[in-house]
């Protein structure tokens, strides 16, 4: 199988914190990867670095085996185009860092229009089928004047805002999709929904994912690999199905929490 990331002797820190210390992990193409364990452990940060958002300290990051990011003697060299790179790999975050002051349909088209150079009617097109996809209507069904009036995000729930920005990150047509604990903020019921859209955008795509997520259950029903980290090491690696014999792992059990209804 083709390695789609590789981390070597990786280190990050903020000031005295060491978050990652000559930290190695290998992910593959077409894998699901679900990144799990306690607040503070590094799995957002270890994201963050995937999307070149975070610098290293120390180590070499390869894309695809092409090597995107090294550190050396205090010295940092970032070896592609970020803005190319980003386009590759898109990410997601709990906060859905939507445009309030933009569209839906201008949210997911800004993208592809300036980095891209995608065709405006062509961007328009896309978006209004990846908004078709997360069942997110971008316009409201009638205005005063007959004609369809354009929503905004603050016209949208929660989950409707985070499945739009899963649109906004598709319209790029990434390569790997990086999902930075896009469920927290959501009640379960709404997370459930979530779990439902990326089940759906995994079959129309087979897109790869690597996914931070504090529950192990919504991991599990979604990922084919399962990660969980400690004090910024990995102290769990294994196939999805074969979580079971790790249930009683001492640092695992207790994130071992219900999805809510609807989850399977």
């Amino acid at each position: 199988m083709n390695e789609l990331f590789r981390l070597e002797d990786v280190t990050v820190g903020y000031g005295t914190q060491v978050v990652l210390k000559g930290f190695n992990l290998v992910i593959y193409d077409r894998e699901r990867v679900a990144i799990c364990g306690p607040s503070g452990t590094g799995k957002s940060t270890l994201l963050r670095c995937l999307n070149l958002l975070e610098r290293i300290q120390r180590g070499t990051i390869y894309f695809r085996g092409t090597k995107i990011i090294e550190a050396r003697n205090g010295r940092v060299k970032v070896l592609v185009d970020e803005n190319v790179h980003r386009s590759r790999v898109g990410i997601v975050f709990q906060e859905f860092n939507l445009w309030p002051n933009k569209t839906i349909i201008k949210n997911i088209t800004e993208g592809p229009i300036y980095l891209k150079r995608v065709a405006r009617a062509t961007a328009t097109a896309r978006a209004k089928e990846l908004c078709a996809l997360v069942n997110v209507n971008p316009f409201h069904s009638s205005s005063e004047n007959g004609k369809s009036a354009a929503k905004y995000p603050s016209e949208l729930s929660g989950g409707q805002r985070q499945r739009v920005a899963l649109a906004r990150a598709l319209a790029m047509d990434p390569e790997v999709l990086l999902l930075d604990e896009i469920t927290s903020a959501l009640d379960p019921p709404l997370a459930a929904e979530i779990l439902r859209y990326l089940r759906k955008i995994n079959e129309s795509f087979h897109i790869p994912m690597i996914l931070v997520t504090h529950h192990v259950e919504f991991a599990r029903s979604l990922a084919t690999r399962l990660l969980f980290m400690k004090e910024g090491n990995v102290v769990v690696d294994t196939p999805a199905e074969k979580l079971d014999r790790y249930y009683d792992h001492v640092d695992l059990k207790e994130y071992l929490e219900p999805m809510g209804e609807g989850a399977e």
